[in-house]
């Protein structure tokens, strides 16, 4: 999975499905049950620090979300996406180079 699948997945959806940003938002059936789901819930929480970054660099750096995930992606590097949501949580004011 890349850091572009993630942020599509959460801003339009995948394979016809809603994204997560609405489901969340309108609290449509199977996403609260998903959201009482322990690992589910950690799944997209955790996914979510890459969103937020995303939204983050896009403010701060003036650019558009394109340059802020492929921006995201080489600071990924041959990174998991687990380590990448790590090092944002523990580092959430760090400065992704463009």
């Amino acid at each position: 999975t890349t850091v572009e699948q993630v942020f599509r997945e959460w801003k339009e959806g995948l394979g016809g499905g809603p994204s997560v940003e609405d489901a969340y938002r309108r609290g449509e059936e199977g996403w609260e049950r998903m959201k009482q789901d322990a690992a589910e819930d950690k799944h997209y929480r955790r996914r979510s620090k890459i969103v937020e970054k995303i939204e983050r660099i896009v403010e701060e750096q003036q650019v558009t979300s394109d340059e802020a995930v492929r921006a995201l992606e080489a600071f990924r590097g041959t990174d998991s996406l687990a380590k990448l949501q790590d090092k944002l949580s523990r580092s959430p004011l760090l400065v992704i180079p463009l």
